[in-house]
């Protein structure tokens, strides 16, 4: 298993020392989508996962009981930190090198190209741009398969929290999603909108789940 190999950057000065507010702490919630995710594992014989998410120790321990090498690639903080990523007017383009560029010099790329079978986006699509998108899946095209799958949750709600939920797993069934304070409007994307930026991809499994989201299992043809 490997550990993250990109990583918020530690702050300097005054407000790296300021103390952050306190994130709320959902409860934990059955994930019939991450659940059915797991389950496409299983007849897979190399299990590798590649999340876009932040590191936890409950995730890393989770995928090392189920036998997936677990690699984490969190995105997000690295848009925030570089602003211009989020303006320029080719954003899947931008996007679309970030990633590429990060898994091309990742520990142990020179060995092999690495095949992932399960991507997670988790919620970060709610914070992306439709072009954005775009370009995160054709960023990890070359590092995707047909039978690959891509586990991510649209809200249909009007409001967000203000960055993307911190995602534990409990278990196989259960998530614990953590929001930080603050809202900011949902863009509600719709099952069409996504298809037309995910070239190749298709929907596998689709829920409705009550806390506002939709879960999404999409499968590389």
């Amino acid at each position: 298993m490997r550990l993250p190999f990109s990583r918020r950057k530690k702050q300097h000065g005054a407000t790296a020392n300021a103390e952050k507010p306190r994130s709320a702490v959902g409860a934990p919630r059955q994930s019939r989508a991450f659940s059915a995710a797991i389950d496409s594992l299983r007849s897979r014989d190399r299990r590798r996962v590649l999340d876009f998410g932040a590191a936890y120790g409950e995730n890393v321990e989770f995928f090392s009981k189920v036998g997936c090498q677990l690699e984490i690639l969190d995105l997000y903080p690295q848009l925030v930190e570089r602003p211009d990523r989020l303006k320029r007017t080719n954003d899947s383009h931008a996007v679309g090198q970030l990633i590429a560029g990060i898994l091309d010099q990742r520990p142990g790329k020179a060995e092999t190209r690495s095949i992932f079978d399960l991507l997670l986006t988790w919620d970060l699509f709610d914070f992306l741009s439709t072009e954005q998108i775009r370009g995160l899946v054709e960023g990890v095209q070359p590092y995707a398969a047909s039978g690959t799958r891509l586990l991510c949750q649209i809200s249909y709600l009007g409001t967000l929290p203000e960055q993307p939920r911190q995602i534990k797993i409990q278990d196989q069934e259960t998530l614990i999603a953590t929001a930080n304070p603050g809202t900011r409007p949902s863009p509600r994307y719709t099952e069409p909108q996504l298809l037309k930026v995910m070239s190749g991809w298709e929907v596998d499994r689709c829920f409705l789940q009550r806390d506002g989201f939709r879960e999404y299992v999409f499968i590389r043809r």
